[in-house]
């Protein structure tokens, strides 16, 4: 199983390396960290029937079992991408606020609340 990376607004082919050299290092496909990773291609080989029409080393037969083994091998165990759930504080990282003093608490309208509503008096027609 061959896995091949492409970088973000770059062309030509990507870096390529089997799965079994990037389980031992994953940074193989990273070619340049500056570069943003944005796709992954996942290829197999398997060899092709020569025979024509269907039955034991036909080219059909071996195209469907290649499929099928491809399906059982990589398809079947891909789970969704889900994010870490966010990490609870610990007691001495959280930083309490100040308290305000009364004298700077006020409850008149600024001009920062919003637009004032006008009541016009109009006519009904």
């Amino acid at each position: 199983m061959r896995l091949e990376s492409f970088t973000a607004y770059s062309r030509g082919p990507g870096n390529a390396e089997l799965l079994k050299a990037v389980r031992d290092s994953p940074t193989i496909l990273v070619g340049d960290p500056g570069k943003e990773i944005r796709s992954f291609r996942v290829a197999v080989t398997s060899p092709a029937g020569s025979k024509r029409g269907t039955g034991r080393g036909s080219f059909i037969d071996s195209v469907l079992g290649a499929v099928d083994d491809f399906y059982g091998q990589v398809i079947q165990n891909l789970k969704p991408w889900m994010p870490a759930p966010p990490k609870l504080r610990a007691a001495e990282d959280v930083i309490e606020a100040e308290p305000v003093s009364n004298s700077l608490i006020s409850t008149a309208i600024s001009s920062q609340d919003g637009p004032e509503v006008e009541a016009t008096d109009t006519p009904a027609s």
